[in-house]
Formats: structure tokens, sequence, C-alpha cells
């Protein structure tokens, strides 16, 4: 392996693993931009010299992986990127069509006005991205997701979101480098600011109900956008309805 320059996180600077963050958030953006393709074989020693690290930080940084479901683990044989499959895929996107609308319900009920500005941050960061920044935008829709996942003020399902939410990173990768026309691609944008801005607006109304109703049509445009070849899901028609109190 190559050598990998590591990102050092400020706010971690300091701390006794530092080392370990570095090298988690090095490996996981390998893996989620397709730098390290599902299935790839994580040697230590390997990965201690691409990061020029000991072996307790590449330790650390794969156990941590394995928590979200990037790295798999194998018994007396090291680990490996974890793979992403047709099943992976269906599964993601049933488990989606049930979680964002939830979410979305549930902040539309119980949000902050903190919980709104950090909400409108990350719209205003997808509204105003440009074609060719990717990596940008990906991390705004990673932040937007944590962010509904936050103001559902339901941290057992919060969590279950954010993990769901690497899946859905590794996806976003794979569609974003498919090709497609300037028109295409800005006829897209425009549809997903849309719903963005929709969402936004029926969680800052307070209204559930639109703001389920918009989650679903969102997570229907992704399904369309990753694959005309995944099937429909039954969930996608699973009428979720939750009430706060």
């Amino acid at each position: 392996m190559a050598k990998t320059a590591v990102k050092t996180n400020k706010s971690r600077q300091g701390s006794k693993s530092t080392g370990g963050f570095r090298t988690y958030d090095a490996l996981k953006e390998l893996i989620l931009s397709g730098g390290l393709p599902p299935g790839t074989d994580l040697d230590e020693s390997d990965l201690v010299q691409r990061f020029e690290v000991s072996r307790t930080p590449v330790r650390e940084a794969l156990i941590r992986l394995s928590t979200q479901g990037l790295v798999t683990m194998l018994p007396n044989r090291g680990a490996k990127v974890s793979n992403l499959n047709f099943s992976d895929i269906t599964d993601h996107l049933e488990i989606m069509d049930i979680l964002t609308p939830s979410i979305c319900y549930l902040a539309a009920l119980r949000r902050t006005p903190a919980d709104l500005e950090a909400i409108h941050h990350q719209v205003d960061r997808l509204n105003t991205g440009g074609h060719d920044d990717v990596r940008e935008r990906l991390d705004a829709i990673f932040e937007l997701y944590t962010a509904l996942g936050v103001a559902s003020h339901n941290e057992a399902l919060a969590n279950l979101y954010r993990l769901t939410l690497y899946t859905k990173l590794r996806l976003a990768w794979v569609s974003a480098a498919r090709p497609e026309t300037e028109t295409q691609w800005k006829r897209h944008t425009a549809e997903l600011q849309a719903v963005y801005s929709s969402i936004y607006d029926a969680i800052t109304r307070r209204d559930a109900s639109t703001a389920q109703s918009i989650a679903k049509e969102w997570m229907n445009i992704i399904r369309n956008r990753l694959s005309t070849a995944v099937s429909t899901s039954i969930s996608q028609d699973l009428e979720i309805k939750l009430y706060d109190g």
C-alpha cells in the first residue's frame, strides 16, 4: 500500500488516542470513497506502514470501523472492508424507507431552535454546492441526516439512524460517480434542493405529517437515483405512525 497522509482533527489534538482517531478518519474516508473497495484485505502491517503509526492506533481504528459496519473483523485472519452487494443495498433502502420518515415526523414535533439552526445550515450547504464539490456535498448530506436524527430527540433511534448513514455514504459515492450531463445533474440537484427546503419548512412549522410525507418522497428520489435495478421494497408502502407523548 502507498503511504497516505493522515489529516488531524484539531479538536482531537493532545489526546492519547490522536493516532487512532487520525487513522480512523483516513481509513473511513478511503472506504467511503471507494479508495479501498469492498472486500479489500486490511493487513495491520501494511496499514502501519501506510499511515506511519504503531499497531495500536491501527487496531483502534479497525475496531471502531467494524462497529459501524465498514470493516469486517475475521477471526485469526485480520480484517477486510465490508462487502456491499445487492442484498446490502436492498436492506439499506428498506431501513431508510422506514427510519427517515419516522425521524422527520419526530423532528417536526420535538425540534428546538438549535436543531432548526443545525438543519438549516446543512440545507444551505447543499443548496449552494457545485457539481464538482462531491466531498463537500456528501459531508453535508451526512450532517443533514445526523441533524435530523438529533432533532428527533430519541437517542436510540438517532444512534441507529447514524449507523445506517455509513452505508448511505458508500452508496452516495457510487451514485456521484455515475456519468451524467450537466443538465441531468442540475435537474436532479434542483429536485433534491426542493425536498431539503420543504422538509425544513415543515419541521419549522411543526407539521409532522407533511414532514413525514416529504421524507417518503425524498427516499423515493434516492431509490430511483441509486439504481433502477433495485427492486421496490415492501417497506416503501409501510405506513409508520408515531406519536409524541
